[in-house]
């Protein structure tokens, strides 16, 4: 079984990174939505151009995401899980998450990190997404694979405990 953990939103506090960014302390990460900056009259264009290098690198970790990962790697074992994340089109973008990925996570997994806006195409019969987006979701479910939802206050999952409904879904699909 081969498991696919989303950075942004799972691992990485991306919500948090950004909020403070554009000074929106008005806005609770507990809250927002999935495009919350267009919620801010932001256009897509005008969010992600700030995305650099650095915004990237220096993120910080969500307060749960070292312990889901840490619970992904106990049910599928450490060299069974890839870091997959959506990079946006910002230069700096790539190599700032490669450099999150080497200054938070334990050795090896810059190595196995993936970027792709297309994860579908891992999909498979022994691979599971562990992701916070609901429509990455579905096109992974869709293309063959195993979902598991980290629950986000912008997905279907909100009202359930991250690391608990990570960890019983994991099991329930490798114990089938």
């Amino acid at each position: 079984m081969l498991a696919f953990l989303d950075l942004d939103g799972v691992v990485v506090d991306f919500v948090g990174g950004a909020l403070r960014q554009h000074g929106w302390n008005d806005l609770d990460p507990a809250t927002v939505s999935w495009s919350f900056w267009q919620d801010k009259g932001l256009s897509d264009a005008d969010f992600w151009e700030s995305k650099n290098h650095e915004f990237w690198a220096n993120l910080e970790t969500t307060v749960d995401g070292l312990e889901i990962l840490n619970v992904v790697e106990r049910i599928v074992g450490r060299h069974s899980v890839f870091i997959c994340s959506s990079p946006c089109l910002t230069v700096g973008c790539t190599s700032g998450k490669a450099a999150w990925v080497d200054r938070h996570l334990p050795v090896g997994y810059s190595q196995r990190l993936m970027l792709t806006g297309r994860k579908e195409v891992m999909a498979g019969k022994d691979r599971i997404l562990i992701d916070d987006h609901d429509v990455n979701l579905q096109r992974f479910a869709s293309a063959g694979g195993w979902a598991c939802c980290v629950p986000r206050p912008w997905n279907k999952m909100r009202d359930h405990h991250p690391v608990e409904s990570v960890a019983k879904r994991l099991e329930r699909i490798v114990q089938r």
